[in-house]
């Protein structure tokens, strides 16, 4: 997902929007809000409100996590604007690139099972796997993680057969690396997929199954799912883009199951609420359960390399899958991560400092829900 410059000045205005749409809806109510955190609800739906006001989104789902428990979780407009059925905490969206983080998981998962070193050659996993350029074997799990290894962007649609993960990865024989593996950055694609494969030959279980059973069920995220090609996968929601004419057209999302590891993930508010409560808590479910290590959570959270941001932003390094924001004036690092399918997307932020998290979904490609992302990450952080 790349996304346009962050505009500061955006998520300034957004933040005081709420600020004088809450005071106006205080001033206008004899009532005033009863805490501190129903305070700080408003502002942030107000934040919500704001965003969705030009109505060139027809759907959002804002989930926001803090301290151990979900502040807010609501939704607006519509999944569909032929059906127009609401937007709900339940309603599914594509989430593209942040399902970076959760294939993480799956590899951190085999390295807490002592089945993977991070620091081995990838063909001591897959010992078929081949590319043009000799420095491919040079190529550690590490690498991939971080995007560092040298492998190329890539991605193209393609159809949903079992061994897409294969062909994908097949497909990697005839290409050169940008640069030797670890002495660099490109945002890969294509190396997710080869992690992907990974998870799927050590597991014995074809990566979509692998991650319904350990991650998804572990963390109850009954609404999740890799498997778009199943019926009504999306329960009925619509992508959409905004044509030339400045009108809000219905698109099919841009799908591959060969790259399911890199973003193929359906998902909803609902859902991303516990996954982002999950690593708040150092890798423990709602029950306590510890479905990841803290060692690895922390290994995914961490910076390891510098990095080129995807969402605009001026100064990041990469983690597993996340980039780790640096918003300077003596400011703590914070992470975030955003998807897009063609015509859906979302955008993550966590910041582990604070112990909140932030999920937004949304059936339209809008660059601008970065700064809405962070500006409810600043209200959440100072409230």
């Amino acid at each position: 997902m790349k996304y346009s410059p962050l505009s500061s000045a955006k998520v300034l205005l957004l933040a005081l929007t709420a600020f004088a749409h809450f005071s106006c809806e205080k001033e206008n109510n004899e009532t005033p809000a009863p805490n501190p955190q129903a305070r700080l609800t408003a502002k942030i739906d107000s934040v919500c409100r704001a965003s969705m006001s030009d109505n060139t989104v027809p759907g959002m789902s804002v989930v926001v996590v803090k301290q151990g428990q979900v502040l807010f979780n609501k939704s607006y407009g519509v999944s569909n604007l032929q059906t127009q059925q609401p937007v709900t905490a339940d309603t599914r969206f594509h989430t593209g690139s942040t399902n970076k983080a959760m294939t993480a998981i799956a590899v951190m998962q085999l390295v807490d099972r002592g089945l993977i070193q991070i620091n081995r050659k990838v063909t001591e996993y897959l010992p078929d796997f081949r590319m043009a350029d000799a420095r491919y074997q040079d190529i550690t799990v590490e690498h991939l993680l971080t995007n560092s290894s040298g492998i190329e962007y890539g991605f193209e649609e393609g159809g949903f057969a079992d061994d897409a993960l294969e062909q994908q990865v097949a497909k990697l024989a005839n290409q050169q690396l940008r640069f030797s593996p670890g002495q660099g950055y490109e945002y890969a694609n294509a190396g997710w997929s080869v992690l992907g494969l990974i998870v799927q030959r050590l597991s014995r279980l074809p990566y979509e199954n692998y991650m319904q059973a350990n991650v998804f069920q572990r963390l109850g995220m009954n609404n999740t799912t890799l498997a778009y090609w199943t019926p009504n996968a999306l329960g009925g929601t619509q992508g959409y883009v905004l044509s030339n004419q400045n009108e809000v057209t219905p698109l099919a999302p841009f799908l591959n199951r060969g790259y399911g590891p890199a973003g193929m993930v359906i998902s909803t508010s609902n859902d991303i609420g516990k996954y982002l409560l999950m690593l708040l808590a150092r890798g423990r479910n709602s029950q306590g359960e510890q479905i990841l290590s803290e060692s690895s959570v922390q290994a995914i959270l961490t910076p390891h390399v510098d990095a080129e941001s995807e969402m605009g932003y001026p100064s990041i390094r990469y983690g597993y899958g996340w980039e780790v924001v640096n918003p300077g004036q003596g400011k703590a690092p914070y992470l975030a991560h955003g998807g897009a399918i063609g015509s859906m997307a979302a955008v993550f932020i966590l910041d582990p400092n604070q112990q909140v998290g932030v999920g937004l979904l949304f059936n339209r490609v809008d660059y601008n829900k970065v700064p809405v992302a962070d500006a409810i990450r600043e209200l959440a952080t100072s409230n």
